[in-house]
């Protein structure tokens, strides 16, 4: 069964696109509403970087950076969220996969959308979703609902139960706000 405790490590899959930083919002207002700590993590594969961008192009830095600004927004935009950044070597893919066996929820942005051709989640969110050691949390890359609904299927399951915790906001946040 999928561990879903309210405090402990979220892990936002970050590359810097708009859909991570969609992501990454959605992943900050969580932590400050219900605790734990905010971990920003940026997959990089470090062999693919010279043939992507060329001998010269130093692909740490650049993430060093991007993780550094990711670090100064959530700080700006809820500055009680512990929160901590880093990058890992590897396919985003794996790199995230091995963050969610110690992770309570890993979360991910997509940019796939409905009024949009092709799948409507991507690839790396249905891996992570189907191999994840804990719950995963797909954003799209589009403006916040004006409603907020969440939908759970529930069963008599243990994973069922942990969806429904994961969905539901704990009733001493709702009082406190």
């Amino acid at each position: 069964m999928v561990n879903v405790v309210a405090d402990g490590r979220t892990v936002v899959g970050f590359d810097g696109s708009p859909s991570a930083w969609r992501a990454l919002d959605w992943a900050t207002d969580r932590v400050a509403q219900r605790g734990g700590i905010l971990e920003v993590v940026h997959a990089i594969d470090t062999r693919l970087g010279g043939a992507m961008f060329g001998p010269r192009f130093d692909l740490e830095t650049t993430v060093e950076v991007e993780l550094r600004q990711a670090t100064e927004h959530v700080r700006a935009t809820a500055p009680d969220v512990a929160v901590e950044a880093r990058w890992v070597e590897g396919p985003p893919a794996s790199a995230l996969l091995r963050e969610s066996g110690t992770a309570t929820l890993l979360v991910v942005g997509t940019d796939k959308r409905p009024d949009r051709p092709g799948t409507r989640i991507g690839t790396l969110p249905l891996k992570l979703a189907a191999k994840s050691e804990c719950p995963v949390a797909v954003i799209p890359d589009s403006p916040q609902p004006e409603r907020n609904v969440v939908v759970v299927g529930v069963d008599r399951s243990g994973f069922a139960r942990s969806a429904l915790a994961l969905a539901v906001v704990p009733r001493e946040v709702v009082n406190a706000g």
